[in-house]
């Protein structure tokens, strides 16, 4: 790639940011952080802590990131610390799925594509009308998954397992963009708090998504992604950054990758 190497910004949690930052030197990269999220406890324990008195009412629990296993968790080891009675589990992805089997836990369900709609349409698929559902997740999560479900004649409980905040030092973002060539956002939100951060001017490098759905986010800010990779993991897209690079060096025309992901 040359003597220089291109500088990547990732704007991932700080808890989460150390397998993208490995991926991406993997690839030749410089890999720099400034995460546009902060996690957080939720503000009020009491909707997610009567639900885990009550778990054996559920016949699913649901999982739609690493973040909300581990607050869950957490939050069940603090509470009951017993092991969790039988009830099916579904994760909305790998990197999820193996948070819950580094618990010990069975993943009974994860959509082959990693996103809210996918994960609803094989959960229906597999019969949940008439059974109750457990979401962890963020306050700001999207709601088209218990929409769909509901919709379907689940029931389902949403409660709030964390927060995801933004920060508050535009100045110090528009520092760590000087020299960077590309800024990779791993979801929708935190997109959207850089954009906050920055105000009206957004970053002249270019862009990469984790899939279409942080892509669109991103169209609707104005800004039109370089990179989506096939598959919508880090490692996917740490790889799809690469080759994003690696064709500019040997100045091969770049065909954008289809819109599949998150």
């Amino acid at each position: 790639m040359g003597v220089k190497r291109p500088r990547i910004l990732i704007t991932r949690p700080k808890e989460q940011e150390g397998e993208f930052l490995r991926l991406l030197e993997a690839q030749g990269l410089e890999a720099v952080s400034f995460p546009t999220i902060e996690i957080l406890p939720p503000e009020d324990w009491g909707p997610l802590d009567r639900a885990i008195q009550q778990v054996e009412r559920y016949q699913w629990l649901l999982f739609t990131s690493v973040n909300g296993v581990k607050y869950f968790f957490r939050r069940w080891g603090e509470r009951r610390g017993d092991p969790l009675p039988p009830i099916r589990i579904a994760a909305i992805g790998p990197a999820t799925a193996e948070a819950l089997r580094d618990r010990g836990l069975q993943v009974h369900f994860i959509p082959r594509r990693y996103r809210a709609e996918e994960l609803a349409r094989g959960l229906i698929e597999l019969g949940i009308r008439g059974q109750r559902l457990l979401l962890p997740r963020a306050k700001e999560a999207r709601e088209v998954l218990p929409e769909m479900l509901r919709a379907a004649g689940a029931e389902v409980e949403v409660v709030e397992a964390y927060r995801a905040s933004r920060p508050r030092d535009g100045e110090r973002l528009r520092r760590a963009l000087e020299g960077v060539d590309m800024v990779a956002f791993t979801s929708s939100q935190a997109a959207r708090n850089f954009f906050e951060l920055l105000g009206d001017k957004g970053p002249e490098v270019a862009v990469a998504a984790i899939g279409p759905v942080t892509a669109q986010t991103l169209r609707d800010l104005g800004i039109s992604p370089q990179v989506v990779p096939r598959s919508y993991t880090v490692a996917a897209l740490a790889e799809a950054i690469g080759d994003y690079f690696r064709r500019r060096v040997e100045d091969v025309p770049i065909d954008r990758l289809p819109d599949q992901g998150r």
